[in-house]
């Protein structure tokens, strides 16, 4: 016959380590979740960056100009990459502004000047700037590209 003291004892005894391991499962498993959601939102932020970049540039050859409402929003939304790249992404971008600044300073001088040498070499800078910003963009692409994978490890 069956003996339920001993039965008793013996689901009491493996009631603990069930729970352990059951417990233990369970811990893996919100760990590996938590991990996916910061890696998940350190992709948002970083994509984020990306887009204002991106943003910025191809503004900049739509519209063939860098205007201060473009270079506020560029630096608003890419103030974030400080915390999220490493200094390649931070030359980059810097690159980037520093273009969109030397453009605005050569068509701001055109403006005044007269037709002549000076006048000339402004646009030419100018022009070789707007021929740059394809090359930036794709750049960027590659750059940002290394970031933006959500490759699991």
């Amino acid at each position: 016959m069956l003996d339920f003291k001993a039965l008793s004892d013996l689901s009491a005894a493996l009631l603990t380590p069930v729970i352990g391991v059951v417990t233990t499962i369970i811990l893996i498993n919100q760990y590996r979740l938590e991990k996916r959601k910061l890696r998940l939102q350190l992709f948002e932020k970083r994509y984020a960056v990306y887009l204002a970049a991106m943003e910025f540039i191809t503004t900049i050859m739509r519209e063939g100009k860098s205007t201060t409402a473009a270079q506020a929003s560029f630096l608003r939304d890419s103030r974030d990459r400080v915390f999220l790249f490493d200094k390649r992404i931070h030359q980059f971008l810097d690159d980037v502004w520093n273009q969109s600044i030397n453009l605005e300073m050569h068509q701001e001088i055109v403006r005044d000047l007269p037709v002549g040498a000076d006048r000339t070499k402004h646009v030419e800078a100018a022009a070789a700037i707007k021929t740059q910003l394809p090359v930036l963009a794709k750049r960027a692409q590659e750059l940002f590209g290394a970031y933006l994978k959500m490759v699991e490890r």
